[in-house]
């Protein structure tokens, strides 16, 4: 009886073992036609699902709408398709059915103002394939070129010279990241890229329309000519890499078929100032691991911002930097900024951020040089847990309860008037804890 006992006892510890070996959780991607953050216009149609990143399928899941904070749409199944059809902030959350916690969400906004504004161009341009292309009836083609500026040998003068470009995938995952640039002469490597002229939408039919172009995208848009959501919007994704600011491009379009009729257009994206001169705000650190303890240095970097306020007249500027509890505020610094002006920095200290204050005035500058480090923020590590530090810049009012104690950044010059230009990269820093890591917490 008592061997017996013994190897029933065996037999139980063995099934509870193999019972707490559970499977890893499945990881799921968001499948979309369109970016988190994005703006459209109104009747924008979005589609998303989610997918098993292992097995690349589709699963069922439940989706939940909110407009401006108030549920608008929830349902279930695999692909989900609605319409966003007033201006609003959105929130999208897709859940699997399976009930992990592999849930997704994705926010964009509607405004009328955002398609007004870029009709005639700007940082984005609508570019709208011609009527008779499109009444051919046929899937159209596209190639890009740029223009760019060369020498003449013994002279100090320059002409434009038409370069061919072509899009590359350089990571395979699908969309286009990167430019090849080609010689004008190699028509023959000259990429064509195909957009089909009609794709269904449920019961509607939806005929290619225009390619919005950016910095950082391509997207060709699609009208709703017939059924359900006719005159509705739809967008897929392309190119994740755009144009640079003041600089002339063309692009071809044609019939697939018939090649003919043809448009050949220039255009540029304007801004005040450059790609390679914007006025961005970012943060770097000393380090991204840490430890309770540690002291962690955060410097908050202002790539030609001076040389842009300077343009400007700016004397004033104010930014907020939002942090983790988990980091406790030691010191901040701030060093000589604006060339040619007195600089007088201060802060506010709160619970999770510090408000940074500077003015610019007239009399003797410092001694030292200039530099485009903004302030530097000493925190101490007063938990060792994964954490962050983030610059402020909200543009949805509605998501900030607590809008004093993170407030936007604000610039002004002489006449104390708001200037706008400047660009605030509110990409967290994250640090991880190196014992975490080891143990497979941070990076599961």
């Amino acid at each position: 009886m008592k061997k017996f006992l013994m190897f029933f006892l065996a037999v139980v510890g063995i099934f509870l073992i193999n019972a707490c070996v559970t499977k890893p959780a499945p990881e799921y991607g968001l499948v979309s036609n369109i970016a988190d953050g994005q703006t459209l216009p109104p009747k924008a149609m979005i589609q998303v699902s989610l997918k098993d990143v292992k097995t690349g399928k589709e699963v069922a899941s439940t989706l939940k709408v909110t407009k401006d904070g108030k549920e608008i749409l929830n349902t279930s199944g695999v692909k989900h398709n609605f319409a966003a059809e007033d201006e609003g902030t959105y929130v999208v959350t897709v859940v699997p059915k399976d009930g992990s916690s592999g849930s997704k969400t994705l926010t964009f906004k509607v405004t009328a103002l955002e398609k007004e504004v870029y009709l005639d161009g700007g940082t984005i341009l609508y570019d709208y394939i011609p009527s008779n292309i499109l009444a051919k009836k046929e899937n159209i083609l596209l190639r890009f070129y740029k223009y760019e500026d060369v020498t003449i040998p013994g002279t100090t003068e320059t002409y434009s010279e038409r370069k061919r470009l072509n899009l590359v995938d350089t990571n395979e995952d699908g969309l286009y990241d990167a430019w090849e640039t080609l010689p004008a002469t190699d028509s023959g490597n000259h990429k064509w890229y195909e957009f089909p002229y009609s794709v269904s939408y449920g019961d509607t039919i939806l005929t290619i329309y225009f390619f919005e172009y950016a910095e950082d995208h391509i997207i060709p848009w699609y009208l709703g000519t017939s059924g359900t959501y006719k005159g509705y919007l739809f967008t897929m994704d392309f190119a994740e890499v755009g144009f640079d600011l003041n600089k002339s491009y063309a692009r071809y379009v044609q019939p697939k078929t018939s090649g003919s009729p043809y448009s050949l257009n220039q255009f540029t994206l304007h801004e005040r100032y450059n790609s390679d001169t914007k006025p961005v705000f970012y943060l770097t650190a000393s380090t991204d691991t840490i430890n309770a303890g540690d002291k962690v240095t955060v410097y908050v970097q202002a790539e030609n911002v001076a040389d842009f306020a300077k343009l400007y007249d700016v004397r004033y500027m104010q930014l907020s930097v939002k942090h983790s509890k988990e980091l406790e505020l030691s010191s901040v610094k701030f060093n000589n900024f604006m060339q040619g002006l007195k600089d007088i920095g201060t802060y506010k200290k709160n619970d999770e951020s510090i408000v940074l204050y500077k003015a610019f005035l007239t009399g003797s500058d410092e001694t030292q040089p200039a530099t485009t480090t903004f302030a530097t923020l000493e925190f101490t590590v007063k938990e060792a847990t994964p954490t962050s530090v983030q610059l402020v810049y909200e543009g949805w009012w509605n998501t900030y309860g607590d809008y004093p104690d993170k407030p936007n950044p604000v610039f002004k010059d002489t006449s104390n008037s708001n200037v706008d230009g400047f660009i605030i990269d509110h990409q967290p820093i994250e640090f991880v804890t190196p014992g975490l890591l080891s143990e497979g917490g941070a990076d599961k």
